[in-house]
């Protein structure tokens, strides 16, 4: 068969219709593993594979000469030294991907054999996998059965001699396909689970992500105006008020003024904690998070997180930094799974003065309009009596602070444009003298800054405020438009020196109250009603969506699915498979024993299935089965077929024999030699060929007197 298969093709400037048909294919097969991957790889990778594509079909529709092959290889080599250069290395899942996207391209462009067209086949195997790494969701699940399906029809035609365009040309692959699921079943059942990952594989973190590492003025403002899904989060127990819902995910202590930035002199990796009574573990928040891949070494918790664990590798560890801060050492290239405890508290610790002294710093280059009114904040700010609900100084400081914001009108927008000023420095002075419109990036740079200057420790906090309720599951849903910014100020212990506590401050709250209260869907209104109370926001925002409820249930109902299909892939872990055998009578189970089961039970298939298919091939065809049994019943009738006649000279014979049967006898023999040589025709015609054998009965008319 193969000599056949690579006999028709023509490595000439020939190509007969059905060649041309096939490599088409081969082109379309490729071009559909390619486009999941389109926006993982580098946009280079994906043009030029689509112009080699195009190529490829301009050769064998518009004659089109195909680049000799000695200039495919240094392309090749070109494109490999691309990728190295994009990744830092070929080495790896996301590398590799783009290279082998780029070089099953190429490929295509010197298919002219047989192995050339294996070598296409395989190679979408391949890039599916690449992909199937990527996501587990129910759509790159459908896909793969989709894509599964289609290349091995397309390896199936390859083999034939005879290609036929229709639907009952896939009848042969989805037969084997279904031969395969038990295996497939079995397999999913019985293979042992690695809680490390396939082969300890890691993503290549280059610090990018789409959560900004600084906060720069639009950083956060990009992201609020995409409705795409951060993470998701389910809650054991007691679900916090939509206004607690801070997720931190960084800290910034690095003042520019509008721009803050993660601190590059070293800190203390952890906070100094205070030692105290106990903590009351019944008010604590516990919940799991299942955080897209594209967030990298991101971990988002509630303020204040005691406590984070990743649920897919018990036995690597977080790192914890400063700022109640966790990050992913081991980034992965699927969704990161991990349980959480917080607390609503900020535990008591001590602030070194090194350290105090850098989260003060404001930049040399301060508009000395904003020293100008830090200083008199803080000297209002004293003058305002303690109270239970401003204790201390920096409590009453920043009390000040927003309300002056308050006074001076500013105003809250997503959209604010940029601020005027070559720096940091000058585009804050901008926007507290001049322009007095932010987004909460803008507050909480700016609020931080003017603690700063009155000589309060001051930060910024980035990460999301809000979540939504699924109401087709029990989970909340987090989503770009939810992202936030926010300050912290250090509320220092009057009675200890150095020591105290963290306490959030979030200007926006006093600017946009209604920001706290609707989470993210507050961003999807119309800047009008920004000032309006809840009840009008919310019934702007619901008669905005009217004519959009129907998509957003559906979206809704199908992320529910979606999160039920994760839970069950991430749950289903080794843990899992051992209850589940040892319920069925298994004792002591192992990941040695799961392996000895799976390659046990695919040896039976495999071995029942040889049998079955052997069986199979010395089944007599049931036409000659219905033929047998008319030869016997005219054999008893004494016509005995004779081994060299044919069926229809043996059914003309039995109708001289029986003339009152003869068209009926005629008609059987020509039934069975369209049966069993002519081409396949419906099961109904052997149904009725069996039917007429049945019912046919023999009245053979007495012999003629010699006289006659």
């Amino acid at each position: 068969m193969r000599k056949l298969v690579e006999s028709l093709f023509d490595s000439g400037a020939r190509e007969q219709a059905w060649d041309k048909n096939l490599q088409l294919l081969l082109v379309l097969i490729i071009a559909f593993n390619i486009l999941p991957h389109m926006s993982e790889i580098p946009l280079w990778t994906t043009l030029v594979s689509f112009a080699f594509l195009i190529w490829k079909l301009l050769s064998l529709y518009r004659n089109v000469p195909r680049p000799p092959r000695w200039l495919l290889y240094p392309v090749a080599l070109a494109c490999s030294i691309g990728v190295f250069f994009n990744y830092g290395s070929i080495i790896g899942q996301e590398p590799a991907a783009a290279l082998l996207v780029v070089l099953a391209s190429a490929k295509l462009l010197e298919t002219n054999r047989y192995r050339d067209a294996m070598f296409v086949i395989f190679t979408s195997f391949f890039l599916l996998m690449a992909h199937l790494l990527d996501s587990q969701t129910i759509s790159t699940t459908i896909y793969m059965a989709l894509d599964v399906m289609l290349i091995t029809a397309l390896m199936f035609q390859l083999h034939k001699q005879e290609r036929r365009r229709s639907a009952r040309s896939f009848r042969p692959v989805m037969r084997t396909l279904g031969l395969a699921i038990p295996v497939w079943v079995f397999l999913f059942i019985a293979f042992p689970r690695f809680s490390a990952g396939l082969w300890g594989q890691q993503l290549q973190n280059d610090g990018s992500g789409s959560f900004a590492e600084d906060l720069d003025p639009g950083s956060i403002e990009s992201l609020v105006n995409s409705d795409e899904t951060s993470f998701r989060v389910k809650f054991d127990g007691k679900v916090p008020s939509l206004a607690d819902l801070y997720w931190r995910g960084g800290i910034l202590t690095e003042n520019h003024g509008l721009l803050w930035k993660k601190a590059k002199e070293r800190l203390p990796s952890q906070d100094i904690l205070v030692p105290q009574a106990p903590r009351d573990t019944s008010r604590d928040i516990r919940y799991q998070v299942y955080l897209e891949s594209r967030f990298q070494q991101w971990i988002f918790a509630l303020d204040y997180p005691v406590a984070v664990s990743l649920r897919q590798r018990p036995n690597v560890a977080l790192r914890k930094k400063a700022g109640f801060i966790y990050e992913n050492t081991r980034p992965s290239s699927t969704q990161t799974i991990y349980e959480a405890i917080s607390t609503r508290v900020s535990a008591s610790q001590r602030l070194l003065d090194d350290e105090r002294e850098r989260l003060l710093q404001v930049p040399d280059d301060t508009d000395p309009r904003v020293k100008e009114l830090a200083l008199r904040l803080a000297e209002e700010a004293k003058a305002i009596p303690a109270s239970n609900r401003l204790p201390t100084y920096a409590d009453r400081l920043a009390f000040r602070v927003q309300e002056w914001f308050d006074r001076q009108g500013f105003r809250y927008t997503k959209s604010p444009g940029p601020m005027q000023g070559r720096n940091g420095s000058e585009q804050l002075a901008d926007f507290l003298f001049k322009k007095k419109v932010g987004f909460c990036e803008h507050y909480s740079a700016a609020f931080a800054t003017l603690m700063r200057a009155a000589g309060v420790p001051a930060r910024v906090t980035v990460g999301f405020l809000g979540a939504s309720r699924n109401a087709y599951s029990d989970y909340y849903l987090i989503r770009d438009l939810d992202a936030h910014a926010w300050a912290e100020i250090w509320r220092a212990d009057e009675a200890k020196r150095g020591v105290g506590s963290w306490v959030r401050v979030d200007p926006t709250s006093l600017i946009a109250p209604l920001r706290l209260q609707m989470g993210g869907d507050f961003n999807l209104l119309d800047p009008a009603f920004f000032r309006k109370d809840l009840s009008q926001a919310e019934a702007e925002l619901t008669l905005r969506m009217k004519n959009s409820r129907w998509f957003h249930q559906a979206s809704m109902a199908w992320d529910a699915l979606q999160m039920k299909w994760i839970s069950f892939l991430n749950e289903y872990d080794f843990e899992f498979q051992k209850s589940f055998l040892e319920a069925l009578g298994f004792k002591h189970v192992t990941r040695l024993m799961l392996l000895a089961i799976a390659g046990i039970g695919v040896a039976v298939f495999s071995l029942a299935l040889r049998f079955a298919l052997r069986k199979r091939a010395h089944r007599v065809d049931p036409v000659i089965v219905a033929w047998r049994q008319l030869c016997k019943k005219l054999d008893r009738a004494g016509v005995k077929k004779a081994a060299h006649e044919g069926p229809l000279d043996f059914t003309d014979r039995a109708a001289a024999r029986f003339p009152h049967e003869a068209g009926e006898l005629r008609a059987l023999g020509e039934q069975y030699a369209a049966l069993r040589y002519g081409p396949k025709t419906e099961r109904s015609s052997l149904s009725d060929f069996r039917r007429s054998v049945r019912s046919l009965k023999l009245k053979a008319d007495p012999p003629s007197s010699p006289a006659s």
